[in-house]
């Protein structure tokens, strides 16, 4: 994988492509190694150097918004305990996903995503209505 992204200048093979034999004969002159067994490589080959800082420095900001949401919500919200979970299942996929091929295929994978993201924009909409409703001079109970 490595060798392929060295002979595309860093810019990547494309989405799926580090396992096509076309590439591989083509450019490579090689027999294909369909699955690299590493989901961060396969970032990296797949989408190249810049998509894949972009998609690490995303991963790593998601972690700890995460983790700071925990520490700032009152422990008896449920927010808190969804905050916690994602961040440490995210933190556990970094090492999980280095051994699973194609991992970007698995389901779970992607429901961790959006229900990290969307625990973020929950706690985003609660605090914008209580802010309103501190405006208004009202609270609930």
């Amino acid at each position: 994988g490595l060798t392929a992204l060295k002979k595309t200048y860093g810019l990547g093979v494309g989405a799926g492509n580090s396992g096509n034999s076309i590439y591989h004969k083509d450019v490579l002159k090689d027999q294909p190694k369909i699955s690299m067994h590493n989901f961060w490589i396969e970032i990296l080959v797949d989408g190249g150097v810049v998509f894949a800082l972009i998609f690490y420095l995303w991963y790593v900001y998601l972690i700890r918004k995460l983790y700071q949401l925990y520490t700032k919500i009152d422990k008896s919200d449920i927010l808190r305990y969804f905050a916690i979970s994602c961040a440490l299942s995210l933190a556990g996929f970094i090492i999980g996903a280095v051994s699973g091929s194609s991992v970007v295929y698995d389901f779970p994978m992607w429901i961790l995503f959006g229900f990290s993201i969307a625990t973020l924009k929950v706690y985003q909409k609660v605090r914008i209505n209580n802010l309103a409703l501190e405006d208004e001079g009202t609270l609930p109970c």
